[in-house]
């Protein structure tokens, strides 16, 4: 089933929403398990409409079924090794495993990470639509844990990210000065608006940050990008604007950058500025708390980890200044150098031994 027709809890208004045939149904409020049993009860009441011919039977049936109502050239060639792997399945033998023994399926093909993703949520999409609709009578199996996707940082030399700033043109140059100034997302500059500026830092209540955890998102401003600010001819409205006067996009904006990148004979993306300057500011010191909140992220997350690494000279710069703290003052005197000739050999000691075991005997009589 597609997302756009299943029940979705909306936390802002405490609600269950069913957005069916272009219309907004509100089916309940609550986030109680009881709650969503009876938002589910009212979405198939309002999609329970007579279907043509006979119901689907079978998994490859419904597959066929559901690329007819709701399905693209993308979604077939996503369902393609569904329909095929399930092709005998009924929808009465679907089980909670059922989705994880697709999984199994799919780790044995060439598939990439990725891809092995959407194939999976397509297919627990089908069933969530059969499942609605009463081709279903079983519920549907949860999605399996799905395989972490690999993160690595793109991060470039600031050489190449100047060679590629020196191809752009104002005023597209000064939008992406003020993305290699303060790390921002391409979205969240591209609407930005004067409204939003609050001397020295940003704050959006919009984006990313701001749909996942419902919490502004602030970003700081350094004397580059207030510079960039001070240069536009305007103060209403939103802060850039392309020479139409209508603000950027974020596709716009990152054929702009593609463009001034392939002149400069450099394979580069816009979002690998926000990476070359998280990767920058690590290797000149800044902490990597502090990197995070300019990036929007968590303190110490993972995805500031996964965004920038310590490189080697700056690893052994930080390593060979420090000292440990049990050696409170670290000189030669205070691990003195042993002679060979005054370690004494086997031998020697294991005759000791022996002498003082004797004598030890003699005393106790």
């Amino acid at each position: 089933m597609p997302r756009r027709s299943k029940p979705c809890y909306d936390a802002s208004r405490n609600q269950w929403i069913l957005r069916y045939q272009n219309t907004r149904h509100y089916l309940c409020s609550g986030a109680t398990p009881e709650a969503e049993r009876l938002a589910w009860t009212k979405a198939r009441q309002i999609m329970d409409e007579p279907t043509v011919g006979r119901p689907p039977r079978t998994v490859a049936a419904a597959v066929a079924a559901w690329l007819e109502a709701n399905g693209t050239s993308w979604h077939r060639a996503m369902l393609a090794p569904f329909s095929d792997w399930a092709e005998g399945v009924t929808l009465t033998e679907i089980h909670p495993e059922f989705l994880g023994e697709f999984l199994k399926f799919l780790q044995q093909t060439i598939y990439s990470f990725s891809t092995m993703r959407r194939q999976l949520r397509c297919a627990h999409a089908v069933l969530q639509w059969s499942h609605v609709r009463g081709y279903l009578p079983n519920p549907v199996p949860p999605l399996p844990k799905l395989p972490a996707l690999p993160h690595y940082s793109r991060a470039v030399e600031p050489t190449v990210m100047r060679r590629v700033f020196a191809e752009l043109r104002y005023p597209s140059k000064h939008i992406l000065t003020f993305m290699a100034a303060t790390w921002c997302r391409p979205g969240e500059v591209c609407g930005l608006k004067f409204t939003e500026i609050r001397e020295n830092r940003c704050i959006l209540r919009r984006g990313k940050t701001w749909k996942a955890t419902q919490r502004e998102r602030c970003f700081f401003l350094n004397a580059e990008a207030r510079q960039v600010i001070a240069a536009q001819p305007w103060r209403k409205g939103y802060v850039f604007r392309s020479r139409l006067g209508k603000p950027y996009t974020v596709s716009g904006l990152g054929d702009i950058f593609g463009r001034a990148a392939q002149r400069a004979g450099v394979q580069m993306t816009q979002y690998q500025i926000r990476h070359t300057g998280a990767q920058d500011a690590i290797n000149r010191g800044v902490p990597v708390d502090v990197v995070a909140i300019q990036l929007g992220h968590a303190p110490a997350s993972a995805a500031t980890r996964d965004y920038v690494s310590f490189s080697q000279a700056r690893t052994h710069d930080l390593l060979e200044s420090h000292v440990s703290p049990l050696v409170p003052g670290l000189h030669e005197s205070a691990f003195p150098a042993k002679d060979a000739s005054d370690s004494p050999s086997r031998k020697t000691a294991r005759r000791s031994r022996r002498k003082s075991a004797k004598d030890r005997s003699r005393r106790a009589g």
